[in-house]
């Protein structure tokens, strides 16, 4: 006879990984960094702004033409050009 016996795992829904994490508090710390851009309350704050410049690049665009939709977003040029890089520099 043949006992089934159901397995479960632990299963943790929405949770943040560690490196997401990690990467968001360092992109706000670069970005930060820089005393034009005005700072965001959490660095959750800026996930939106990520994920504009990380499809951007992914698209194949230079990180010039990502600058410039920032820019045209409303966002000003020069602190365009400081998220753009923040990005490169903080994200795998």
């Amino acid at each position: 006879m043949a006992v089934v016996v159901p397995f479960s795992a632990p299963v943790v829904m929405g949770a943040p990984s560690a490196h997401a994490d990690t990467a968001i508090n360092n992109y706000a710390r670069c970005v930060q960094s820089d005393p034009g851009i005005p700072p965001r309350e959490r660095a959750e704050d800026w996930l939106t702004t990520v994920g504009i410049i990380k499809d951007g690049l992914n698209s194949a665009l230079s990180p010039a033409e990502v600058a410039q939709k920032l820019a045209g977003a409303g966002v000003k040029p020069n602190d365009a050009v400081v998220e753009v890089q923040c990005v490169m520099a903080t994200t795998p």
